[in-house]
């Protein structure tokens, strides 16, 4: 099932980065080294491609509501992306003959936030003996 998630970028720094991961309030700023990326939504079974702008009117007044001091003038370009989701994140391992692998995937929209723990744990059960 595909996660339409769009996104903003803008040329300024939060200071902080701030995730809320809850569906009905996603909202996060991410600073990266050149952009901060702000977002977003996550909306399951929408395959669309197409920046709307009702979606980011809504990124923005949420982001806002954080982040009073946000330039709308130093905005500086916007994504839409599909992700693959499901109810729940997959992260076991599986044997396939001889051969081990581990599955990690499903983690929709929280990727960014989850990825250090579910890579820690891959890392672990790779290390593991049969």
């Amino acid at each position: 099932r595909p996660a339409r998630g769009q996104i903003i970028f803008i040329d300024q720094d939060p200071g902080i980065g701030h995730f809320d991961q809850t569906p009905e309030t996603l909202t996060y700023t991410i600073p990266r080294s050149d952009v901060t990326v702000l977002g977003g939504t996550a909306q399951i079974d929408d395959w669309g491609m197409d920046i709307r702008p009702e979606d980011y009117d809504l990124i923005l007044s949420k982001v806002e509501a954080l982040w009073p001091q946000l330039d709308r003038s130093k905005i500086v370009g916007e994504a839409v992306g599909l992700r693959p989701s499901r109810s729940e994140v997959r992260l076991e391992v599986e044997y396939i003959g001889e051969k081990k692998v581990v599955h990690n995937y499903g983690h929709g929209g929280a990727g960014v936030t989850l990825s250090w723990g579910c890579a820690e744990e891959v890392a672990n059960l790779v290390s593991q003996s049969a």
